[in-house]
């Protein structure tokens, strides 16, 4: 089993990425992963994302050029608190630098 089998997807193929500051752990931006997107931004070291309104994978930074480097990846449990966005069984969280 690989790490993207071990994730818990919702119905339409999607999982929530919290990004977060590597050093401080603030969190940065909530966006939407698909296994594409999220095998893009393992094999890269860069992050990608599914946009939900323009149906497609984008790279974050493609227009503006501030990517994000990706320094560590964690899969964690649903939590009970105001800061968490959704509730899914597992989803990936990167920190960058």
């Amino acid at each position: 089993m690989s790490f993207l089998d071990d994730l818990k997807f919702d119905g339409n193929g999607l999982i929530p990425a919290i990004i977060q500051e590597h050093k401080t752990g603030r969190v940065l931006m909530m966006a939407w992963m698909n296994r594409a997107s999220l095998a893009s931004t393992l094999a890269t070291g860069k992050t990608h994302f599914w946009s939900r309104s323009r149906q497609k994978l984008w790279l974050k930074g493609e227009s503006s050029g501030h990517t994000q480097t990706v320094k560590d990846i964690a899969r964690e449990r649903p939590v009970t608190r105001a800061t968490s966005p959704v509730s899914f069984a597992r989803w990936p969280t990167a920190a960058l630098r």
